[in-house]
């Protein structure tokens, strides 16, 4: 007996600077392997549903930036109701760190997951 698809998540690993795009809905987003920042830029919300989502993981030793489309200050997270950007860049803090983003029709809704106390900078 097989195993369908929709109980597998689509993972993609970047390594550089990224625009998330409307097809990229449900997809785990990585930074394995990656030699510098990488910034992950939401999508257009105007190309968007209701209920939209995806996550970014931490994976290298590098600063990882979520970043909103147009800084629109719309993205809700850590005692913030308009953040432009999460930002983990505290050096022994980087590696771990789980961002999870769902679009409410109105604002992203950004759950920050770290494996430990971590600093996020929200902007």
């Amino acid at each position: 007996m097989g195993i369908s698809h929709a109980e597998h998540r689509v993972t993609t690993t970047k390594t550089a600077a990224y625009q998330v795009r409307d097809s990229d809905l449900g997809v785990q987003f990585d930074t394995y392997g990656a030699s510098g920042s990488v910034t992950f830029t939401l999508p257009n919300t105007a190309t968007i549903v209701d209920g939209w989502w995806c996550e970014f993981y931490q994976a290298a030793d590098q600063n990882m930036v979520i970043a909103s489309y147009g800084s629109s200050d719309d993205i809700v997270t850590k005692n913030d109701l308009a953040a432009d950007s999460i930002t983990f860049s505290t050096a022994t803090e980087l590696i771990g760190n789980n961002v999870e983003v769902v679009w409410n029709g109105t604002v992203w809704l950004a759950k920050i997951q770290a494996e430990e106390t971590v600093t996020a900078t929200i902007g």
